[in-house]
């Protein structure tokens, strides 16, 4: 069967962003995981004006979910297979 993936609603993303400035090496400085990206911009903007770097790699984690292409609404993947057996 064809599954498709999608977002996951029932768990809230994580977002997080880490320095970048360096030419040997990156600052290497990153922020805690956060729920809301501000969260992330504050931490950008208080490490740029301890230490004037203004380069970052943000970060988006979310979870996600498979599920089969085609599916009546409200029935799970093995409830399909009991039923068609």
């Amino acid at each position: 069967m064809p599954y498709t993936s999608r977002q996951d609603l029932t768990v809230e993303p994580e977002y997080s962003a880490y320095c970048v400035v360096g030419d040997e090496e990156a600052c290497g400085a990153q922020s805690e995981k956060h729920d809301n990206p501000t969260d992330v911009d504050d931490w950008m903007r208080g490490h740029m004006k301890e230490t004037g770097h203004m380069h970052f790699r943000r970060r988006f984690d979310d979870f996600a979910e498979l599920t089969v292409q085609g599916l009546p609404a409200g029935l799970e993947p093995a409830r399909v297979e009991r039923v068609r057996a």
